[in-house]
């Protein structure tokens, strides 16, 4: 079935990058929010990847926050990791940065350079599904694959000095924070400390 002209630009970006093997979808139900896209892949909401975009309020860089469909943004966190406050763009600041509108905005294949923050949280899912340039696209793939895609990063919390010893889970909320390290291609996870859970950061 031929793609969607939006939804082809995302397989091309896709190929672009070399990973032939990704194959976007498009389907007859709406994959506009997490919870359609969960119902519509039959995964779990938490396997889906919200791409919500923001504008520095200082530098106006667009930065690109890819949130597991389970959680929200904590901005308050984000910008202090970042080192400037956020401002929430409308959509065609959003189109412009992205080439796309609101609701089928992908993790790739952008108009230009976004800064990328990914939530850990989905790491912790072997698949995970983001969308593909319209709000009935989609595609699949694996955390490792969208780091790799992306660039991304995890935010971490200012005041832990140690790069591989992010408290991270307690920002998103879980209570006890976990130690990420990118060892032989995959991420592991081990106890870090007790951290405070009432400031997710997604």
């Amino acid at each position: 079935m031929k793609l969607s002209p939006r939804a082809q630009k995302v397989q091309d970006a896709l190929h672009q990058k070399g990973l032939y093997h990704l194959r976007v979808q498009e389907l007859a139900a709406s994959t506009r929010t997490a919870q359609e896209a969960a119902d519509a892949v039959g995964c779990t909401v938490g396997q889906i990847v919200k791409s919500l975009v923001f504008r520095g309020a200082i530098s106006n860089k667009p930065y690109l926050l890819l949130v597991s469909g389970a959680n929200r943004v904590n901005t308050h966190l984000v910008e202090e990791s970042l080192g400037e406050q956020l401002v929430k763009p409308d959509g065609d600041y959003v189109r412009s940065v992205t080439g796309f509108a609101i609701g089928g905005v992908p993790p790739v294949g952008h108009a230009q350079h976004l800064e990328a923050l990914i939530d850990p949280d989905l790491l912790q899912h072997e698949r995970i599904y983001a969308a593909a340039g319209t709000p009935f696209a989609l595609f699949g793939l694996s955390p490792n694959e969208l780091l790799a895609l992306t660039k991304g990063r995890m935010p971490h919390n200012a005041n832990d000095l140690a790069p591989t010893r992010n408290c991270l889970r307690g920002m998103y909320g879980l209570g006890v924070a976990y130690e990420r390290q990118h060892i032989g291609g995959r991420w592991h996870s081990g106890n870090c400390c007790p951290v405070r859970s009432d400031s997710p950061l997604f």
